[in-house]
């Protein structure tokens, strides 16, 4: 963990165990923001939600690895959505 002098902090991890994260932070925000439209959210649209829901910003992450991490959890949320394992409100029903 680094801390730079505009004591913003920085935490050096593999890019997957950076997709894990994301998908524990903002999988339930892209959920409820895809309900809400009715459609598959844009990365913008999902990144500004995650900015307002989540208690880690997203711009803790370089933003190649949020696009990844999109991809990485619509594709989860659709597998988890054939399969029954979303909730009503698109959370995961864990």
């Amino acid at each position: 963990m680094n801390i730079n002098e505009s004591n913003n902090i920085t935490i050096s991890m593999s890019y997957d165990a950076a997709l894990d994260v994301i998908n524990m932070l903002y999988y339930d925000a892209y959920g409820r923001k895809r309900v809400e439209l009715g459609r598959t959210p844009t990365f913008a649209e999902w990144y500004t939600d995650c900015i307002h829901v989540c208690n880690l910003l997203p711009s803790a992450f370089p933003t190649e690895v949020m696009e990844a991490g999109y991809a990485f959890i619509h594709d989860l949320w659709e597998d988890n959505q054939e399969y029954g394992a979303n909730a009503a409100d698109g959370t995961f029903r864990g």
